[in-house]
């Protein structure tokens, strides 16, 4: 979409010796990289496709990258590099990081496919990102989600105070400090439908799913 930021990304490329780490630093550097997600309304209304990228647009995380988060956040992904790919009946029950997960062309993992993954097929340059109901029909009831959720509340359970196994959830899932109508509503939700509700509830949220 930006033809000419390439070509002078390039040339700068060239002109420091091909060094790739200078152009990384160069991007994660720059004002555009870092930009906020945060919305301006006078902006919207003079891009609002966000073309001149004004603010930066929130990104769903892969497909793969969703498993391995959930796995982490529960405390239960196993970090062990090499060995045996996982079969499809197995999934569920592995906590493996999902670059192990058996790729068969007419049998991928389910979890992929449902969030956009590669179709092992054809060429991908780049991930279609849909949203589509099932998704968080399988976040919040398929077997693998259920156990991330259960595995998750045992971790926080160490904390006895019901508030503060809220906090310390949304700590861990969410990666900040807990807000005061976050931390009532949490303890309400815990105490009405259990800490596995609530831990299942935080692993489906926009804000653990997406970079903001």
């Amino acid at each position: 979409s930006h033809p000419e930021l390439l070509d002078w990304l390039a040339v700068e490329l060239m002109e420091n010796n091909w060094d790739t780490r200078h152009i990384h630093r160069l991007i994660l550097g720059s004002n555009t990289y870092r930009q906020s997600s945060a919305y301006i309304a006078n902006n919207a209304q003079l891009d609002p496709d966000n073309l001149r990228y004004w603010r930066w647009e929130p990104r769903r995380l892969e497909a793969e990258a969703i498993r391995d988060t959930m796995l982490a956040t529960a405390g239960s992904i196993d970090l062990k590099a090499g060995g045996a790919s996982v079969p499809r009946s197995k999934v569920n029950e592995s906590n493996r990081r999902s670059v192990y997960l058996q790729q068969k062309r007419d049998n991928l993992p389910h979890q992929q496919m449902l969030f956009d993954g590669a179709n092992a097929v054809t060429s991908c340059a780049h991930r279609r990102v849909s949203t589509v109901s099932l998704q968080p029909l399988y976040l919040l009831n398929s077997k693998f989600a259920q156990r991330m959720a259960r595995e998750f509340a045992k971790s926080v359970e160490e904390v006895h105070e019901p508030r503060k196994q809220v906090a310390e959830a949304i700590q861990r899932a969410l990666g900040r400090k807990a807000e005061i109508d976050e931390l009532r509503r949490g303890e309400l939700l815990t105490k009405e439908h259990g800490l596995v509700s609530f831990c299942a509830a935080l692993m489906n949220l926009n804000e653990f799913l997406y970079i903001p």
